[in-house]
């Protein structure tokens, strides 16, 4: 139990760049994946030839049912309709895909096994290059998840040092000592590899936040902002685009000065999280402009009904730096039924509500026409 949490754990602490990996993982992989299951299902069948034997060819069919799995997997990553995923899903795919290849160095470790048993020279000579080759694979491609490659590859050199061990020729022994020797600069590498994978994706993902962050409230830019909205446009799910100007903003900044009215943004924009849910988008537009995506948003009473908690929270006062600030807010809402829609159009049609709502008596919301 202690083990399952501890991994949990250790598994939890890169969610942060879960999607990057997976992604990392299955880019450029399907000639890889092919090229090695064309090798093994035809190295596999050579050798059952050759020595006719039954437990060769037990293992030719149980290898053509994993490679043809573990293709699958891959073509189905790659043809899926939605390009962003989830963590969570992330992490399937991941775990889906880890099974598969360590099942796969299972196979090659098993046929090697064998091959060494019958005491066949060139038969091992081929399997200790292939078995060494897969390593050198796994440990550049999915030195991006160290289980992955540690299970694998250890499966692969454990049973290839063995084998060499038990074979009982000289210069066959050393070999396998020294592939023995081996595995523990392979387990070493797999979490440096790991280190560094981890802290160039980071690196990127801090430098995205810069330019995609506003650096006063925190909140997402004008340039995230847009950027969500156009990938809303693109998807089969309704959403509402709700644009936000703050009234008598202007009065508080230039009568207790500039601190206080970016206090005073920091405090709405706290005020503003805490009426979203987790699926909205909430970004600071500039000035006092506000905007929240809404997604999804099935009606105008979904809308509606957040703008009303919107002016609710923002009409009550306001503690600024000692001193006691009343504003009030003014809210233009556009509904899209989904895909197909322009993203300047769907803003452009949000703050003419706006501004609407700006010239008949600011601190309410109205919807827009289309």
């Amino acid at each position: 139990m202690e083990r399952r949490r501890r991994l949990a754990q250790e598994r939890g602490a890169f969610d942060d760049i879960q999607v990057d990996l997976t992604n990392l993982i299955f880019d450029r992989l399907f000639t890889t994946t092919l090229t090695g299951t064309l090798g093994l299902i035809f190295g596999t069948t050579l050798m059952a030839h050759i020595y006719g034997d039954p437990v060769m060819w037990l293992l030719l069919w149980v290898e053509v049912a994993v490679c043809g799995a573990r293709m699958g997997t891959v073509l189905t990553y790659k043809r899926r309709e939605r390009p962003e995923i989830s963590v969570l899903q992330a992490r399937r795919w991941e775990t889906v895909y880890g099974i598969a290849t360590i099942l796969y160095a299972s196979l090659l470790a098993a046929g090697t096994a064998r091959i060494f048993w019958r005491h066949d020279p060139a038969g091992a000579m081929l399997c200790a290059v292939g078995s060494l080759s897969v390593c050198a694979g796994i440990s550049s491609r999915l030195g991006l998840r160290p289980w992955i490659m540690k299970t694998s590859g250890m499966i692969l050199l454990a049973t290839l040092s063995i084998a060499s061990i038990a074979y009982g020729q000289i210069l066959v022994v050393v070999g396998g000592v020294m592939v023995g020797l081996y595995s523990f600069t392979f387990l070493e590498s797999a979490d440096r590899n790991f280190a560094v994978v981890v802290e160039q994706l980071r690196g990127k993902h801090a430098l995205i936040e810069l330019t995609q962050q506003d650096s006063l409230t925190l909140l997402a830019n004008r340039r995230q902002f847009r950027s969500r909205l156009a990938e809303a446009c693109h998807r089969n799910i309704p959403f509402a685009v709700l644009f936000l100007d703050l009234d008598d903003f202007k009065t508080v900044n230039d009568s207790l000065g500039h601190a206080a009215g970016d206090e005073l943004l920091r405090q709405v924009a706290g005020r503003l999280r805490a009426v979203m849910r987790e699926s909205d988008l909430l970004a600071r537009m500039g000035g006092d402009e506000f905007a929240i995506l809404q997604s999804p948003a099935a009606s105008e009473t979904d809308a509606e009904s957040l703008a009303e908690r919107i002016n609710e929270r923002i009409a009550a006062p306001f503690r600024i730096l000692g001193h006691q600030a009343s504003i009030g807010v003014s809210i233009g809402i556009h509904l899209s039924s989904g895909r197909g829609q322009d993203p300047d159009t769907l803003l452009n049609k949000a703050d003419s509500a706006l501004y609407f709502v700006k010239a008949h008596g600011k601190g309410g919301f109205q919807l827009a026409m289309d």
